[in-house]
């Protein structure tokens, strides 16, 4: 199984800022997604 963490930024935020965290968690692969909407379950490809 693979280890994965899936970021969410918060409003008005980016899915980029997904890099920041990346060198604190070794062994997972991180995942961002963006939003243009008013909630997250509205995503973009």
């Amino acid at each position: 199984m693979e280890k994965v963490i899936l970021y969410i930024h918060g409003k008005n935020g980016s899915y980029m800022e997904v890099e920041q965290y990346k060198k604190n968690c070794m062994g997972f692969d991180m995942v961002g997604i963006d939003y243009q909407d008013d909630v997250p379950w509205v995503v973009q490809d």
